[in-house]
């Protein structure tokens, strides 16, 4: 990364940056980049499967599967948007058909893919619990979704 940076680059594309690296050398990595983008007004994009990365430093979040884009939002309306939700009791299989994921009791939705659904359903404030989804989840559900929409041809 030290070779990237020493042109002082207005554009940073980086693959991975701190894979591999243990949790201070990756904290102090990622602080360096906070700074670049700051100080020398530098927009830095990164790939990462370190979740924990990205929602400490990005603005934007992308999610790519298989080279398709699934999502890109700022990282604030994607945490506001998407919920997970946990239903006090199974849902019934004709409701679970409609969420894109369901296990254990516990849906994550987001607008416009299951939390209107949720909320048509009639059920009482007792009977659900909401709670922000974190970025693996709003990503686990973005794959089953895109998944479950692919047809299959024998």
């Amino acid at each position: 990364m030290s070779l990237a940076l020493a042109h002082h680059p207005k554009v940073l594309i980086l693959d991975e940056p701190t894979s591999g690296l243990d949790p201070v050398v990756r904290n102090e990595a990622l602080e360096l980049l906070q700074d670049i983008v700051a100080k020398e007004q530098t927009s830095v994009f990164f790939s990462s499967h370190i979740t924990e990365d990205i929602l400490k430093i990005a603005d934007y979040v992308t999610y790519i599967n298989n080279g398709k884009v699934l999502l890109s939002d700022r990282k604030k309306n994607l945490l506001e948007k998407y919920k997970k939700v946990s239903f006090s009791e199974e849902v019934p299989e004709h409701i679970r058909h409609q969420l894109p994921l369901y296990r254990n009791k516990t849906a994550i939705v987001g607008a416009g893919n299951g939390l209107e659904y949720i909320e048509a359903m009639g059920l009482q404030e007792s009977q659900l619990e909401y709670a922000p989804a974190s970025l693996d989840e709003i990503l686990l559900m973005l794959i089953e979704e895109n998944t479950s929409n692919v047809e299959v041809n024998n």
